[in-house]
């Protein structure tokens, strides 16, 4: 996979939770914030393309798909445990904790420090929406909107150090 291609599919996840959390903000804040996201992730987009990185090779592949099908594992486990023991409301930050969690994968398959940054980042802003009260926009809008931050802040800046 080359660095762009990782790049964009950060961008796009982070457009994802940009639209979950926006959503859950009320008129006319969540144009604005959509908005004003979009514009930032395209910003971004624009400058992960110019970046002309090269790839290192050192990405190991097998462990990244290890990484990404136990995160969908995690993910429909998590989505079957919560709705089964009436926690359902939790889901939102909960899936942000796994996903944030999946980024010590990439890092194992050799995608550098950033992952680790992101993966504690992220995970942070999930566990913190945790303490919202359960399935309130509240916490929907802090975690879509912290996730899609993070996201972008790494996928988008090149931050490796």
């Amino acid at each position: 996979m080359s660095p762009f291609t990782g790049r964009a599919i950060g961008l796009a996840f982070a457009a994802l939770w940009l639209f979950l959390g926006a959503v859950a903000l009320p008129l006319p804040w969540r144009y604005l914030a959509g908005a004003l996201g979009l514009a930032a992730i395209l910003l971004l987009g624009v400058r992960a393309w110019r970046m002309n990185e090269r790839r290192t090779g050192l990405f190991d592949m097998r462990r990244y798909r290890l990484s990404v099908a136990l995160e969908f594992g995690a993910i429909a486990l998590a989505g079957f445990l919560l709705d089964r023991v009436g926690l359902g409301g939790y889901l939102i930050p909960v899936v942000g904790i796994i996903v944030g969690l999946h980024f010590v994968g990439l890092w194992w398959a050799g995608g550098g420090p950033q992952y680790l940054r992101l993966a504690g980042i992220m995970t942070a802003i999930d566990a913190g929406a945790l303490l919202l009260p359960p399935g309130s926009r509240a916490m929907q809008a802090a975690a879509g909107l912290g996730s899609a931050a993070a996201l972008a802040m790494i996928a988008g800046t090149g931050a490796r150090r």
